[in-house]
């Protein structure tokens, strides 16, 4: 989104407006790629909101992902990506980062800039299992 003006954020939502109001709000800070803010105000949605099923669509993605212990045979160890990212998420704060092993592979304020760069590196990498991370 560089050279872009930043659009104005619609009006902050209050406990009164309809479920329209709050998903147009939340939907014009994705817009921006500010995930942070926008996981906040879904869990400011005022609770007689809730039944409406794009309410509820919107704070099942934008919640914390669940760690869930599974059976299943899993793919590759992400031991060094971790490692990566504990070191050095502070400094890619509210951007995506791609990562394969202790390798920065792209990282961006905008997602589709990170999947271009990844796209290439995937080219020359074909085997690769890279890692896609918003640090927040």
């Amino acid at each position: 989104m560089a050279n872009q003006p930043e659009k104005a954020l619609p009006v902050l939502p209050t406990a009164d407006d309809p479920a329209t109001t709050w998903l147009e709000y939340i939907h014009a800070l994705l817009l921006e790629e500010n995930v942070r803010d926008a996981r906040r105000m879904a869990d400011e949605i005022p609770q007689s909101l809730r039944s409406d099923s794009k309410i509820q669509h919107l704070i099942t993605v934008l919640s914390p992902p669940e760690v869930r212990v599974s059976n299943r045979p899993t793919g590759p160890s992400r031991d060094r990506e971790y490692r990566w990212l504990k070191e050095n998420s502070e400094k890619y704060m509210g951007q995506w980062v791609a990562i394969e092993g202790d390798q920065l592979i792209a990282a961006s304020k905008n997602l589709d800039e990170v999947y271009a760069e990844l796209d290439t590196y995937r080219e020359r990498h074909p085997n690769g299992s890279s890692l896609l991370h918003f640090c927040d």
